[in-house]
């Protein structure tokens, strides 16, 4: 079932979410998102101009911010388990979690 599956990303999610917020990365652009998504930034725009995908925009410029909570919860619900992989290496890349251990 997928939901036993992607149970055990959920928890891992999560201590990835607070690894993030404790080094104050808690907001990404739609660029970085596309990235982690494997898919492109428009596709990204649109999710978020639907309100699949929850943000703001940075008053000014118009440029999209999706909090980190905002992009879990959507990793989560819609079952990109290859976008959680994406996310994991990107906090790894920034030396936010150890290499071979994301609860650490």
């Amino acid at each position: 079932m997928k939901t036993n599956n992607l149970s055990h990303l959920v928890d891992e999610i999560k201590s990835m979410e607070e690894y993030a917020k404790s080094k104050n990365e808690i907001e990404y652009t739609s660029g970085q998102v596309a990235e982690f998504m494997g898919v492109s930034v428009r596709t990204i725009a649109k999710l978020f101009d639907d309100k699949h995908l929850k943000g703001y925009r940075r008053p000014g410029s118009g440029h999209r911010r999706i909090p980190t909570k905002h992009l879990l919860d959507f990793i989560n619900k819609n079952g990109f388990e290859h976008a959680f992989k994406s996310y994991q290496n990107h906090l790894i890349r920034k030396g936010y979690i150890p290499q071979n251990s994301p609860k650490n």
